[in-house]
């Protein structure tokens, strides 16, 4: 699944550390949970030319997003790739829920 790629490869950008925590890389690199989002997000359309489209949620813009059972930033860094995801909308449109 994909929410699933992106929750395991978000702990690893806020973490820098492999899924197990037996390896760290760079810590000095980590970025924070609002970065990390912002990477999958609003930066993401950026980096591909779609920022008037995609990456934020405003009127006129595709809407693919997911309703997630915690919050990100009270959750445990190590813990992101935990998170419940509860529902998922690609172009506005529930394609799963739980």
């Amino acid at each position: 699944m994909v929410e699933y790629a992106h929750k395991n490869g978000m702990q690893c950008a806020v973490t820098r550390k492999t899924l197990d925590g037996k390896g760290a890389f760079l810590p000095e690199q980590a970025l924070s949970v609002e970065e990390a989002i912002k990477s999958y997000t609003i930066m993401g359309a950026y980096g591909s030319f779609e920022e008037k489209t995609k990456g934020s949620i405003e009127v006129g813009k595709v809407c693919d997003f997911v309703v997630l059972g915690q919050n990100p930033f009270e959750v445990e860094k190590d813990k992101l790739k935990d998170i419940e995801i509860l529902a998922t909308y690609l172009d506005g449109k529930c394609v799963f829920k739980k």
